[in-house]
């Protein structure tokens, strides 16, 4: 604590002794002040580890598969996903067999009651172990980075350019789930604002407002809603199938006209589902009143480009219905 003030050094002592979690918080919030590091060397803002694009796909998927799992404990067991941890009769369990709670896992729908306890605090130890949503965002990031060719928005670019869309006057955008600041909508010249959510609050400081697009109030007037939403890689996120078709319905309340959505998906969501593929989507999507532009399938993403030219009708939409089936086919659905 060499660079820290004899000032604060005693308040970190006291707090050592009275409570070492205040300690923790206190120590870390003064060495993020430092301008320097040991070295003497500046610290880059917002510099971005680096991690290989293998290790960056095995934590998005494995988040994706922990917090599904989560959600199916939390239905099963009659608790808020966000405050399971109040309820009383979770049990505190100090140490886990991995290889026996991984099975635990693979069964839920079979646990009892203390089981399934104990396979939600083997979850939230593992999130929280692997640094939670903080640490998913960074393996997007880097997944998603120019410098590896992972931004989305370069080839919606493309799109609007081939399609006339590059207007005198910008137009405006809403990009749901935005992980940078210096991606190709964010400077392409075709959009003036992007304005920029996420539900990382860390990002508050990238020029990225900390929001659920759930809870992003509806717009009164045009001046509030946008000419484009880019919803990358957020939808196949959004737990349940209800909660999904409640999020593509919501994007008209915040769209003026040309009324465009790009909407990218992981490519199993469309080709490697029980309930879904390209035609039943472009089906689903005309009920809410949009027309299928562009489509691309790269080898893992679904990209595709929609404009809504007519109003949504009543839908058909509202139950699973089995299109495919196999062994190995996953059950990404989305309900009206």
């Amino acid at each position: 604590m060499s660079s820290i003030s004899r000032g604060s050094e005693s308040e970190l002592i006291y707090l050592q002794r009275s409570s070492p979690r205040a300690f923790n918080l206190r120590y870390s919030e003064m060495l993020s002040r430092r301008k320097r590091s040991i070295t003497g060397k500046k610290i880059a803002k917002f510099a971005e580890v680096n991690i290989k694009p293998s290790k960056a796909r095995r934590i998005i998927r494995r988040y994706h598969f922990l917090n599904n799992k989560k959600r199916i404990i939390c239905i099963r067991l009659g608790v808020d996903t966000e405050q399971q941890n109040d309820d009383p009769q979770q049990k505190i369990t100090k140490t886990f067999n991995s290889t026996d709670m991984e099975k635990l896992l693979l069964k839920v729908q079979d646990l009892s009651r203390d089981q399934l306890y104990q396979c939600l605090e083997y979850i939230e130890a593992e999130i929280t172990s692997q640094g939670g949503l903080e640490e998913y965002q960074r393996a997007s990031r880097i997944g998603q980075s120019n410098a590896r060719g992972g931004d989305s928005s370069k080839l919606l670019v493309s799109w609007l350019r081939e399609l006339n869309y590059d207007r005198e006057k910008p137009m405006t955008a809403l990009e749901i789930g935005a992980l940078d600041c210096e991606n190709c909508i964010s400077t392409c010249g075709l959009f003036n604002p992007v304005t920029r959510i996420d539900l990382n609050e860390s990002n508050n400081s990238r020029g990225i407002l900390r929001q659920d697009f759930m809870d992003r109030p509806i717009p009164t007037n045009d001046n509030s809603r946008f000419h484009l939403i880019s919803c990358s890689l957020v939808l196949n996120f959004v737990p349940t199938p209800i909660q999904r078709g409640q999020m593509l319905k919501r994007f008209n309340q915040f769209l003026k006209g040309p009324k465009l959505l790009f909407l990218v998906l992981p490519l199993p969501c469309i080709n490697n589902s029980r309930y879904m593929d390209q035609t039943y989507l472009v089906q689903m999507m005309a009920h809410l009143g949009y027309d299928l532009l562009k489509h691309h399938e790269s080898k893992k993403l679904y990209y595709s480009l929609f404009t809504q030219r007519r109003q949504p009708v009543s839908s058909t939409f509202t139950t699973k219905k089995i299109l495919h089936d196999g062994p190995k086919m996953n059950n990404f659905c989305i309900a009206l």
